[in-house]
């Protein structure tokens, strides 16, 4: 049996920090449905915690512990990790520093399934992106980019990378994360290019964050994936990096701070903003206008969304609700789907309820994770024939700066279709445990 004691004292230690510092004034309670649901503000999440923990010591003991204190249970697994409850903390408090070790201790106990995390090992060579574009035939090898080694190419014969040449070196690494270099390669393509018009030589990552792998409890394994992108990149010569995403910036720059602290990062939306890029309204044809800008939960300090809406400031719009410090999660974040699926789909209709609100009728984002999200409410919401939003559509900002849409029907139809046929065997063998 794993030796958790080193885990649990971690734990045991933010929970005291946390404690100590925080004033119990409730500042978080109203800004998370679950805090929200049951009347706990940080304090009192924090005495439940370590009530649980109270003489804990193996793996059994959290296990009952979990069983006792379900309330508790239900807490940790459907929190995205957003810190939405605590962006106004008077403190400087963080609810993911108490998420992560307990999500990893839930790793541990056997609460998060090999299954789960199977599908986003994404340190692996095969994970859901990874297949997904194999299948697709979305390949990057006419373009200069910083391959990874995965942690299993030594005993993995078929890693489609295997062979890859090492890149020139470069000063700018674009990372346009998980969802668009494997979903919309186009568009990633086409980002790329307009990169290394406006800043010369670049380096393309096909590599994701690793805030899945971080979200299923593998918090060592996130971290250090992380921290091998970012010194690769300093070997090639790399000093700053280009991000679409905002959560891919937070989780590189957090590892860049231990690697690479000399490190620049700039979100894309902000160089074109200074470049001079500008949007028209005939570039939201088929999206239905007034259009508004939904912030990610990774971009409170605003690095991406309101660069977003300088480059759309000529397109009829109405501002979104909640921005900045106050956005809400896409229900994407912390893998709640794998626990409950009913809460994130809750979460990405909130989005689309308030912008409704508002009279706006094209949901446009920062991330492209979010825009997945927002478009696979529509797509089931379709498929459903509840046509709740027909009447909206959703976009990521950079499907209408270079006029290229996001085909997500097709794409989750190949995502469903990639389980089934001839390939599904193939598909099984390499991403179930």
């Amino acid at each position: 049996m794993a030796d958790v004691s080193p885990l649990l004292d971690r734990l045991r230690q933010t929970l005291a920090t946390m404690e100590d510092v925080c004033i119990g004034c409730g500042s978080c309670l109203n800004r998370c449905e679950l805090l929200e649901g049951c009347s706990w503000n940080l304090a009192a999440l924090c005495a439940e915690s370590r009530a649980a923990l109270d003489g804990a010591s193996t793996l059994d003991d959290v296990r009952r512990a979990m069983a006792k204190h379900r309330q508790l249970y239900r807490q940790i697994r459907l929190c995205a990790g957003c810190d939405r409850c605590t962006a106004r903390c008077p403190q400087d408090l963080s609810m993911t520093d108490l998420w992560r070790p307990w999500r990893e201790l839930l790793r541990d106990a056997g609460f998060i399934l090999d299954a789960d995390v199977a599908l986003v090992e994404v340190d692996r060579v095969w994970n859901t992106f990874s297949v997904f574009r194999h299948l697709q035939g979305v390949r990057y090898d006419d373009l200069p980019v910083l391959h990874i080694a995965p942690i299993d190419a030594a005993e993995t014969p078929d890693d489609p990378d295997a062979d890859i040449a090492l890149p020139p070196s470069a000063e700018t690494l674009f990372f346009p994360g998980c969802t668009l270099s494997a979903y919309a390669p186009e568009l990633t393509r086409m980002a790329l290019a307009w990169l290394e018009e406006h800043e010369g030589p670049c380096l393309l990552s096909t590599q994701c964050c690793a805030w899945p792998l971080e979200c299923v409890g593998e918090m060592r394994r996130a971290i250090s994936w992380r921290e091998r992108i970012v010194a690769a990149a300093r070997e090639r010569g790399v000093k700053r990096i280009v991000t679409v995403c905002p959560g891919c910036e937070k989780q590189l720059a957090a590892a860049a701070a231990t690697v690479a602290p000399d490190m620049e990062f700039f979100s894309l939306a902000r160089l074109m903003l200074d470049a001079g890029v500008q949007v028209s309204a005939h570039a939201f044809d088929g999206c239905p206008l007034p259009m508004t800008v939904v912030d990610s939960c990774n971009d409170r300090a605003g690095k991406h969304g309101p660069a977003v809406r300088e480059l759309l400031a000529a397109v009829e719009s109405r501002p979104f609700p909640c921005t900045g410090i106050d956005a809400w999660c896409c229900g994407a974040g912390g893998n709640v789907v794998s626990f409950d699926g009913r809460m994130p789909r809750q979460r990405t209709c909130r989005t689309f309820e308030l912008g409704d609100a508002i009279g706006a009728r094209t949901v446009v984002s920062a991330c492209p994770t979010c825009a997945y999200t927002y478009a696979f409410e529509r797509w089931m919401d379709a498929r459903d024939a509840n046509q709740h939003w027909g009447h909206m559509q959703n976009v990521n900002y950079l499907e209408v700066v270079f006029g290229r849409r996001i085909n997500w029907p097709a794409i989750f139809n190949a995502l469903v279709d990639m389980w089934n046929g001839e390939q599904a065997e193939w598909v099984a063998k390499r991403l179930m445990p």
